[in-house]
This record gives C-alpha cells, sequence and structure tokens, in this order.
C-alpha cells in the first residue's frame, strides 16, 4: 500500500506500507520519497495504475510513474487558473487509466488521454467560477462536476457537452459517485445529501438522504456499497455512517479526535494477501463487506495515519456505542512537519499488476462463457441449424456414381457412405430452373420492347 499526501509548502510525501496488514498492531509507515512538485500550493491530486498526477496552483498537471519511479513532465493547462480538481477514468478489468479530467478554476473541464501521449481531447465550458470537485461514471459515458457558483452540472463525455446543470442550496465541496453508480453524494458545509442518479437536486425525493454532522465536513467517500459512508469533520472526528433508503440513517461507529485540528483528506486503501497460485485477495472487511477494514487521514497538523475501521465498528456493536476512543484503533501514524491538503491511497504496483492480471483473466473467462452461450443457443433456433447444414453440405463433397438411387458421400474419417436423395432436393433444384427460366424470358421481353421503341422512333422520323 502506498500513502502520497500534498502540502502547502509544495511537495509531496510518499510512504509505503506492507501489502498485507493484517494481524498488525502498530507499525511505521516507511518514507519513499519527497518531491518538490509545483512552485505553489498543492491543490489536488489522482492515482491510477502506475500514474500520479498533482495539480498546483502554478497552473500545471505534474505526472509521475510510481513504477519506476520516474517524473513525466508537465501537463500545461490550456485553461487559465490553478488545477483544483484531477479524476482518473479505468475501465473496469484493466490496470492502466486512459483518461483524465482536470478542473480549473475559471470553470473549465479539460480532458486528457491518459499513458498515451497525454494529449488534450477536449476543453468543456460551463461554470462560471472555480471546479471544486469531479466524479465518473464508472461506465466513463458521464462525468459530475461542482463549482463555487453553487451549481452541479452533468457532462455527456461522449458528445462533449452539458447534458443537465442545477442549482444548489449551498456551495459544495465534493461529489461522488457510489460503487454501483446508482446513486452520488454531495458535501457542502456540515451536511452530506446521497441522491439517487435520476433525482434533482433541487427536489429531494424519498430516495434523498442527508447526513448532518455537528461541525463542518471536509471530506467524505463511500465505501464498499452505496450505503456504507465514511466522513471526516472539522473537529478531528472519522464517522462510518449506515445510509440505507426508507430508514433514517445512523451512525455505527465514531472515532473521536483523531486529529487535533481539521481532518483535510480521507481515503480507503486497500489491503491485500497473495496465496500461492500468486492470486491476490482482499482483507477481510465487516458488515457483509460494505466497509473497509481500514481508513487513511491527513490532516492540517501534518499527521497521516491509518486507522482500523474494521476492528472499530466490532467494538462499537460489542460495547452499544458508537462513540470510541481514536487511540485504540490506530495502526500506524507519520508526521510530514508540513500542512497537507490532499491524500491518495492506493495499492502497491506490484500487488496493482496482480490484480489487473487477475481481472484480464476473468473478463477472458466471462467472453467465453458468453460465446459459448451464444453458441448453445444458436443450436437451439431452427434458422442457425438449417445453416449449420448448409455448410456442412457445402464442405462435404459428392461423388456421383451410377446408381440410380443414391449418391455416395465422403466423410471425415474418408470412408464413403450411400445416402439417398431426398425429395425436398429435387424440389429445391425444380425451383432454381424455374426462377433462371422466367429470369431469362424478362430478359427477353425487355429486349423486345426496347427495339419496338427504337423502330417507331425511326418511323416517326
Amino acid at each position: 500500500m502506498t500513502l502520497i499526501g500534498g502540502s502547502y509548502e509544495r511537495f509531496l510525501f510518499g510512504y509505503s506500507h506492507p501489502a498485507s496488514l493484517r494481524g498488525q498492531e502498530a507499525c511505521e509507515l516507511k518514507s519513499d520519497f519527497t518531491h518538490a512538485a509545483h512552485k505553489g500550493v498543492v491543490k489536488s491530486l489522482a492515482a491510477a495504475g502506475p500514474f500520479l498526477a498533482s495539480g498546483g496552483a502554478d497552473d500545471l498537471i505534474h505526472l509521475y510513474d510510481l513504477r519506476h519511479k520516474k517524473d513525466l513532465g508537465f501537463l500545461m493547462n490550456p485553461a487559465e487558473g490553478s488545477i483544483t480538481a484531477l479524476s482518473f477514468f479505468t475501465p473496469e478489468h484493466a490496470f492502466k487509466p486512459t483518461h483524465l479530467l482536470a478542473g480549473c478554476t475559471d470553470g473549465t473541464l479539460t480532458v486528457w488521454t491518459a499513458g498515451h501521449g497525454w494529449q488534450c481531447m477536449k476543453t468543456l465550458r460551463g461554470h462560471r467560477n472555480e471546479i471544486t470537485s469531479i466524479t465518473i461514471h464508472k461506465t466513463g459515458l458521464l462525468a459530475l462536476t461542482t463549482s463555487r457558483d453553487k451549481t452541479m452540472r452533468l457532462w455527456d463525455l461522449v458528445k462533449g457537452r452539458t447534458t443537465f446543470h442545477s442549482k444548489l442550496e449551498e456551495e459544495a465541496e465534493q461529489i461522488s459517485f457510489s460503487p454501483s453508480g446508482q446513486k452520488y453524494g454531495i458535501r457542502a458545509g456540515s451536511k452530506i445529501t446521497i441522491f439517487p442518479v435520476d433525482s434533482n437536486p433541487k427536489v429531494p425525493n424519498k430516495g434523498t438522504i442527508s447526513l448532518v454532522h455537528p461541525r463542518k465536513v471536509t471530506s467524505f467517500c463511500f465505501g464498499n456499497s452505496d450505503s456504507a459512508v465514511i466522513s471526516g469533520s472539522e473537529d478531528g472526528t472519522v464517522r462510518a455512517w449506515q445510509a440505507t433508503e426508507n430508514q433514517p440513517p445512523c451512525i455505527i461507529v465514531q472515532l473521536e479526535k483523531c486529529h487535533s485540528s481539521r481532518i483535510k483528506a480521507l481515503s480507503i486503501p486497500k489491503s491485500y494477501t497473495v496465496d500461492k497460485d500468486s492470486q491476490p485477495t482482499p482483507e477481510s472487511t465487516y458488515m457483509g463487506g460494505e466497509f473497509p477494514a481500514f481508513v487513511a487521514t491527513a490532516s492540517s497538523d501534518g499527521l497521516i495515519c491509518i486507522w482500523k475501521l474494521q476492528k472499530a465498528i466490532e467494538e462499537a456493536i460489542d460495547r452499544k456505542s458508537p462513540i470510541q476512543p481514536a487511540e485504540d484503533f490506530q495502526l500506524s501514524s507519520v508526521d510530514t512537519r508540513a500542512r497537507l491538503t490532499t491524500l491518495v491511497a492506493m495499492d502497491s504496483v506490484d500487488m496493482m499488476e496482480l490484480l489487473a492480471i487477475e481481472m484480464s483473466n476473468i473478463s477472458k473467462r466471462r467472453k467465453n462463457t458468453a460465446k459459448k452461450h451464444r453458441v448453445s443457443a444458436s443450436q437451439g433456433d431452427e434458422k442457425p441449424r438449417k445453416k449449420v447444414q448448409k455448410k456442412e453440405k457445402h464442405v462435404q463433397k459428392r461423388v456421383e456414381t451410377p446408381h440410380s438411387e443414391g449418391v455416395t458421400k465422403l466423410t471425415d474419417d474418408g470412408s464413403k457412405v450411400v445416402s439417398f436423395i431426398d425429395e425436398t432436393d429435387r424440389e429445391r433444384d425444380a425451383k432454381k430452373k424455374k426462377k433462371v427460366e422466367i429470369q431469362a424470358k424478362r430478359m427477353k421481353s425487355q429486349q423486345k420492347k426496347k427495339t419496338s421503341k427504337k423502330k417507331m422512333k425511326k418511323s416517326m422520323t
């Protein structure tokens, strides 16, 4: 696992952790790199596959290859202003991302190709102020953005235009799609509101869920399901929410005083173990896999911490009290001695490559099973059967014999088999002959008409 944090002092801090976190009570994060990424504040971070992108106040997007630990250079922003939001899109069952979306302070949204030339495909305009957050649907066809102009916009990434926009009651600072893509959450002030995809933020309906906090919410993310939400607030508290429809939302666990100051960013690090066949398997999660086992937080006091969320939920249920002291569930921490602004948690590159290979194998298996189902379905219909029989007859050779009642066929083994001619074959041959005769008669009649017309013209002249 790898944690990367950005700071006001223009530096990026990278820390690594063992791939397996199971059974560890306390451990230290190993420092991988400290890099001066920008000339100003690091305002946004995004990571996918081997790539890391950082956006700064110097109007540049800085790119890195985490696998080979290389600096890939800068991308010049075609718009004007700082890079305030970044988001990668990675197709399902793929390792490397294909596109990168960047939001700027002037309200423009730029679409870049990722990994192949890093070219700017299109610049989308619609917002009148700084873009605060970007989220891409898992299909890659749609994206949602929020801005300081108090609007939310839905972008059609295929056509490259806005298909829907709505005014919000408050200035939204973060937006995120749920894992299934059926819901999205908006963070504004001290509240997180979860909407169904087919709803309008102006008109709350039955599917809308509001998670109200006592202090301002500074970060949130979905767990492994649409009903699991994890939030960090200004008072340094981490909360795990159960937000299901037709039921009031409830706090499952509340880790108090995780940090002495506000939580600036929150992310979910994934943990895997490798079995004997070199196949990665995820660590255990709680409540049917809805909540992750661990949560990483970054605070403005310079600390990056990993918390054992799974154990905290177990203790809260056993004690029948959601409020738990954060000190008992801290796995590791590190002091960067900087004012952190963003945080990204990702797996180690070696582990991610194993996952990519495993996912590609799964996709191949699915394709093969789909082909088998198609073949079986086609064999069950009547029309495909006739086509198959025609092909077989065309491949097999026929040799005429003196016998009037039958024709010999050569099988695959080379042995000769006498097969009698069916009446259907004779009828088909007769129909073909009739069609040929009719076409010949039509051609003759047309030629006669043409010649008669020519003769009439000559006589008139």
